[in-house]
C-alpha cells in the first residue's frame, strides 16, 4: 500500500474521515516517526497540537494513549510486550519532538494506493501458499508496507502465482526466547 504521512493534525479534528489502522499504515506512521526523530506520549497525541498523523489516503489515524506508545515505542527501536508503557502517558515536555506547527497540507489526497509485491519464496512455502491461500513469513523487512487490497506474487523455480491478499497479522513469534520476533500471517485470494 502506497501510504505515507503528509500532516499531522488534531486528534479532534472532525473534518477528516477515520482511516482503518493496519500494517501498512501503522509503518507509514513509524517510518514518519524515524524520519523526523520524533517523541510524544499517547497523551499529547490526543492532547496535543497537531499529534495525530493524516495519510495521503486523506483520512486521520487514532489511537489509544496505550495503542500510540506502541507506535512511538517500535519507532524507537523498542519492541518488547511492555515497551508502550514508556511512551503512552505524559512526559516531561521538554524530552518531547512534536510535528512541526508551521506546515499544513494543502496537495490532493491520493486514491489508488494498492501495491504489487513480488517475493521469491521457496517450494515448500510456494506450494503451501497454493494449498492454503496462506503464507507465513519471519521476515517481513521487504513487506513493510503490504496491506489488503494489494498484489502478491509467488515465485518458486521458475513457477509463479499472483494473489490478492485478504489479510495481514503479526504475532509474537513465542518459540525464540529472549528475542522479539514476529510472524507476518498474509491471507491470500488466488488471481487467475
Amino acid at each position: 500500500m502506497k501510504l505515507r504521512v503528509v500532516d499531522w493534525i488534531d486528534y479532534d479534528d472532525d473534518d477528516m474521515p477515520e482511516g482503518t489502522i493496519g500494517w501498512a499504515a501503522r509503518n507509514a506512521i513509524i517510518d514518519d516517526i524515524r524520519k523526523h526523530n520524533y517523541l510524544f506520549s499517547g497523551w499529547a497525541h490526543q492532547e496535543g497540537y497537531r499529534c495525530t498523523p493524516l495519510l495521503n489516503d486523506g483520512k486521520i489515524y487514532r489511537f489509544s494513549q496505550r495503542g500510540w506508545g506502541d507506535i512511538m515505542a517500535e519507532a524507537h527501536g523498542e519492541e518488547g510486550e511492555m515497551s508502550y508503557a514508556s511512551y503512552a502517558f505524559m512526559m516531561d515536555r521538554k524530552f518531547e519532538k512534536r510535528p512541526d506547527r508551521r506546515s499544513f497540507f494543502t496537495g490532493d489526497f491520493e486514491t489508488d494506493l494498492n501495491e504489487t509485491f513480488q517475493i521469491e519464496t521457496s517450494a515448500d512455502l510456494f506450494e503451501k501458499a497454493q494449498r492454503e491461500n496462506k503464507i507465513v513469513f519471519d521476515n517481513f523487512e521487504k513487506l513493510r508496507y503490504l496491506d489488503e487490497g494489494d498484489t502478491l506474487v509467488l515465485s518458486s523455480n521458475g513457477e509463479t502465482k499472483t494473489y490478492l491478499v485478504t489479510a495481514v497479522q503479526r504475532s509474537r513469534d513465542n518459540t525464540v526466547k529472549d528475542e522479539d520476533k514476529f510472524l507476518f500471517t498474509v491471507d491470500l485470494a488466488p488471481v487467475k
